[in-house]
């Protein structure tokens, strides 16, 4: 292992910044609220300094003696440390569902437990892989290496290649492109790689609090239905386009209201959101009720309505105490760029 130089797992601190302790841990219960499905239960974790083979520990320590529950967020500001000790940590951080970012503590803010910018390099971008959902806070920086050998003996060679696979397996159990290997392994020998946003996006690196979405043309007993299916930090959102003998096309949704689903069931202003274009849905609702914790909206819906949703890049449903109201439940940019390509075999399903 002494012979072998692998950028991941050494030191690397782009600044004197950093922190040359091992990593500690901060938390913060929550003061306020974060979302309307964690309601005031997200806590915030603070990890900085160097990450060490044991951070895994202390973190599922913190974690435990705090009681702090899934879903709550954690901040990594960090210039590397042991390649094994990120892949262990961010299998913690996956194990209790844990959402990531990169940042610091601000001392100075009057909120408690404020984040501001941070960055995450080396051995800590993998750990960053551990978040169930990932974000990027404006000005944070997230920097990769690649591997490099100081000697060219075949026993380093072959340990290489082993660390390598390692990498490249670890990434893709973290439902990450592979991609990010490749990007990490084209960088000089002491360069740092800090991808764009896009980059980061496309890889999957950060997907801003939503996984994929799945689209299927599923059967009932009465009828087929085109589903799209999205996990999100604040839940499962689906959006449905239904088709029954004898019956118009209708449109069904299904979303997480979190401790406000009672005040969900008393919003008036109902909307599809196409892309950026907001459609009123009022007269429209055959249906609302609430289904194990979950807002079940139904609409009816015409010719203009079909092919409006056929053109689009995104989708959503919102509810509303008013259409004026800043806030709102439900979900508005649920990609549609699959559901688009399925829609018009599933309409000519439906003629008949």
């Amino acid at each position: 292992m002494s012979h072998v130089a692998i950028v991941l797992m050494v030191l690397f601190t782009a600044s004197n910044a950093f922190s040359q302790t091992q990593m500690q841990f901060t938390v913060f219960p929550p003061d306020r609220p974060t979302s309307a499905l964690m309601g005031s239960h997200a806590w915030r974790i603070y990890a900085s300094g160097l990450i060490d083979e044991d951070a895994d520990r202390r973190l599922e320590e913190v974690i435990y003696v705090n009681n702090i529950p899934n879903h709550s967020d954690i901040f990594l500001d960090s210039g590397g440390g042991s390649l094994v000790g990120g892949m262990k940590l961010g299998k913690v951080m996956r194990k209790y569902l844990l959402h990531s970012n990169v940042g610091q503590l601000e001392l100075s803010s009057k909120y408690q437990g404020s984040p501001k910018a941070g960055n995450c390099y080396s051995a800590c971008a993998m750990a960053y892989l551990g978040g169930e959902y990932r974000f990027l806070m404006t000005g944070s920086v997230y920097g990769i290496h690649r591997f490099y050998l100081d000697k060219q003996t075949k026993r380093d060679v072959d340990l290489a290649q082993m660390v390598s696979a390692l990498v490249v397996e670890y990434i893709r159990s973290m439902d990450v492109s592979t991609e990010l290997f490749t990007l990490a392994s084209s960088a000089g020998r002491d360069e740092i790689v800090a991808p764009s946003q896009e980059v980061l996006v496309r890889l999957n690196v950060v997907n801003n609090g939503a996984k994929p979405t799945k689209w299927t043309i599923e059967s009932i007993p009465d009828g087929i239905y085109l589903k799209g299916e999205q996990q999100t930090g604040n839940g499962t959102n689906k959006f449905m386009i239904t088709c029954a003998p004898g019956e118009p096309v209708g449109l069904y949704a299904i979303f997480d209201a979190g401790m406000n689903i009672e005040d969900a069931m008393n919003f008036n202003a109902e909307t599809l959101i196409i892309d950026s274009t907001k459609i009123s849905l009022a007269g429209r609702r055959e249906r609302r009720k609430t289904v194990n914790g979950k807002i079940n909206v139904s609409y009816s819906v015409d010719a203009t309505i079909l092919n409006a949703i056929s053109k689009a890049k995104t989708v959503g449903i919102l509810l509303q105490p008013t259409t004026e109201a800043a806030a709102y439940l439900g979900f508005e940019s649920m990609p549609f760029d699959e559901g688009r390509a399925k829609l018009p075999g599933f309409l000519q399903v439906c003629k008949h």
